[in-house]
C-alpha cells in the first residue's frame, strides 16, 4: 500500500469566493431531505450526464449542465451558481509511494489522517490568508475510511463544515459544507475537496453532487472482489494493500506465494528468499533444526504408542487373572498331571428327577484323554447350544382393494391390475385371461360378492351397468344387462350409484 503527505499547494485554486476544491461521497448530504417534487427533475438531469475521465482510468458522470474545466492534472466542475463545486487531483503514484508498508488497514488509516487533517488546514488558509475572508464558526472534522462501494478505490475522507464571511461582504455570512478525500486506485493517488454553499445550493443539486461522487469509476483494478490467481487474496487486497500482481500468486518470482508470506505478516513484494535459505544452511544459529533432524525425530515419534494406547494395554494386563488366581478361581479345581504326552481329565455327572434336592442324585465318570504338549495348557468346556428356531416366513402384504367395493367380500388387484376376489388365490379369468381393471376402457369395477354357484360383480359405463358371473373358481360364466339397481345394491349392501 502507499503513504504519502502531499504539499496542499496542488490545490491551491480559488476561483473567487464561491469556489472551492470539491469532492464529497454524501456522508452530509444523503441526510438532507429529499422533497417529492423534486424526483422529476432529478430524474431529468441524471438523464443527460456526461461521462468525464478525470486522469488515468478514473471517470466521473457530470451533469450536462453543469460547467467543466479541465486543465491537467486538474478536473473542475460546478453548478451555474457556483453553489455546489468539484475538483479533482490526480497524481500518478509512484513505485516508491506503492512500496511503504503498514502493517494493516488500521495503520493505513492512521498514516491518511495527517493527509487529511492538512487539506482542512489549507481551506482554512484559503480563506483567512488567501481570499482575506473571516471564519466565524467551524466543526470538528470527521474522518473516515474504507473502500468506495465498487471497490476501485480505497479512500479516505474527512467533512467539517463552516461558517465564513469574504473581504468584499463581511456582513455577509455563508454556511460551507467541506469534503476532502485522498483515493487511490492501485495507479493513481487523487486529491480532492467539494463544497456546498448551503444559502444558496438547491436540495436538487446537493443530490446530484451525491450521484456525482457515486458515479467516480476505474478499471485499474479488474474484478476487485475476485481471487484471479488463486492465491487466497481479493484482486483488491493484492492491488490496494499489498501492491502486488493480481495475477500470479507469486508476485515477485521468489518461490514463496503471496499468501505464505501475508500469513506471516509479511508483503509480497518482499524477497525473503536469500533469508530464507540462510536459515536453511544456519539452523542452529536460530534455534532451530534441519528437516532431516525434525523428520526423523517425528517419525520416531510416530512410531511411539500414543498415551492412550498405552493405557489400554496396561488396562487390558490388569484385567488378565494371574496363574494363582485361575487355581483358586474353582473350588476343587486341581493340577492335571502330564505322563508321555498325555493327560486325563476326568468328569463327574450327577443325575437326579428332583431339581430342587442334589442329596438322592446318582454319579457317573467319564475319563477324557487329550494331548498335552510341553508347556501350560487350558481348558474348558461348554455344552452345545441348540439350534436356532428358523424364523417364520413374513405374512404377504395384503393387495389393494378396489376403492368402491367396501362390504364383504371385495376385489383387490396386483401391481399388473390383474383383478382377484380378496386374495391371489382367486383370479377373475374370461376366455383363459385374467381380467384388469382397465380390461373394458370406460367400464369401472364396483363390487363384487359370492352366491351359491361362485361370485356375481357389477360393471358400470357412464350409461350401462352389466352384471358378471363366475363360479367358484372365479372363472367367467355369463353377463347381462342391469335395469333395476335396488336389487344389487341390497345384495352387495353398498350404494351402486
Amino acid at each position: 500500500m502507499f503513504l504519502w503527505f502531499l504539499a496542499v499547494t496542488e490545490l491551491d485554486i480559488l476561483v473567487d469566493w464561491r469556489v472551492n476544491i470539491s469532492l464529497a461521497v454524501g456522508m452530509r448530504l444523503k441526510t438532507l431531505l429529499v422533497l417529492p417534487l423534486l424526483v422529476a427533475s432529478l430524474q431529468a438531469a441524471l438523464a443527460t450526464e456526461v461521462l468525464h475521465n478525470v486522469g488515468g482510468s478514473t471517470t466521473f458522470s457530470i451533469p450536462s449542465d453543469w460547467t467543466i474545466s479541465s486543465n491537467a492534472p486538474n478536473f473542475f466542475c460546478h453548478t451555474s451558481s457556483y453553489s455546489v463545486t468539484l475538483n479533482v487531483v490526480s497524481v500518478p503514484a509512484t513505485d516508491s509511494q506503492k512500496k511503504i508498508y503498514v502493517s494493516d488497514y488500521d495503520a493505513l488509516n492512521t498514516a491518511l489522517a495527517p493527509s487529511l487533517y492538512a487539506f482542512e488546514f489549507d481551506y482554512v488558509h484559503q480563506q483567512v490568508n488567501v481570499a482575506g475572508g473571516k471564519i466565524h464558526d467551524m466543526g470538528t472534522p470527521t474522518l473516515n475510511y474504507g473502500p468506495t462501494p465498487n471497490y476501485n478505490f480505497y479512500l479516505g475522507s474527512s467533512s467539517s463544515s463552516y461558517t465564513i464571511s469574504v473581504q468584499q461582504y463581511p456582513s455577509h455570512l455563508m454556511d460551507i459544507l467541506t469534503f476532502h478525500y485522498v483515493f487511490f486506485d492501485g495507479t493513481t493517488i487523487y486529491m480532492a475537496r467539494a463544497t456546498v454553499n448551503e444559502n444558496v445550493a438547491t436540495t436538487a443539486e446537493k443530490i446530484l453532487l451525491t450521484d456525482v461522487i457515486s458515479s467516480v469509476s476505474s478499471t485499474a483494478i479488474q474484478s476487485p472482489l475476485e481471487d484471479s490467481d488463486g492465491d487466497g487474496i481479493s484482486n483488491y487486497d493484492e492491488v490496494i494493500f499489498y501492491s502486488s500482481d493480481p495475477t500470479l500468486k507469486d508476485t515477485n518470482s521468489d518461490g514463496i506465494d503471496d499468501d505464505v508470506i501475508t500469513s506471516l505478516g509479511g508483503n509480497p513484494r518482499w524477497d525473503i528468499s536469500s533469508t530464507l535459505e540462510y536459515i536453511g544452511e544456519n539452523p542452529s544459529r536460530f534455534n532451530l533444526v534441519s528437516k532431516t533432524t525434525y523428520d526423523t525425530v517425528t517419525d520416531e515419534r510416530d512410531a511411539r504408542p500414543t498415551l492412550e494406547a498405552y493405557n489400554t494395554v496396561v488396562t487390558q494386563r490388569d484385567s488378565r487373572l494371574t496363574v494363582d488366581e485361575i487355581r483358586d478361581a474353582r473350588v476343587g479345581s486341581t493340577m492335571i498331571e502330564v505322563s508321555g504326552g498325555k493327560a486325563d481329565i476326568t468328569m463327574t455327572l450327577e443325575e437326579t428327577s428332583d431339581l430342587t434336592d442334589w442329596s438322592i442324585a446318582t454319579t457317573s465318570e467319564k475319563t477324557i484323554e487329550v494331548d498335552a504338549p510341553a508347556g501350560t495348557r487350558f481348558y474348558r468346556f461348554k455344552m452345545p447350544e441348540p439350534e436356532p428356531e428358523p424364523e417364520p416366513e413374513p405374512e404377504p402384504e395384503p393387495l389393494p382393494a378396489i376403492a368402491t367395493d367396501t362390504y364383504g367380500d371385495r376385489a383387490v388387484y396386483d401391481e399388473s391390475n390383474n383383478l382377484y376376489v380378496n386374495d391371489e388365490n382367486t383370479p377373475l379369468m374370461r376366455d383363459g385371461v385374467n381380467l384388469r381393471t382397465d380390461s373394458y376402457p370406460g367400464w369401472s369395477f364396483y363390487a363384487i360378492e359370492s352366491t351359491s354357484f361362485g361370485y356375481i360383480s357389477i360393471w358400470k359405463s357412464s350409461t350401462q351397468i352389466y352384471e358378471y358371473t363366475y363360479d367358484s373358481d372365479g372363472k367367467f360364466i355369463s353377463l347381462s344387462q342391469v335395469v333395476d339397481l335396488s336389487f344389487y345394491e341390497s345384495l352387495l349392501g353398498q350404494s351402486l350409484n
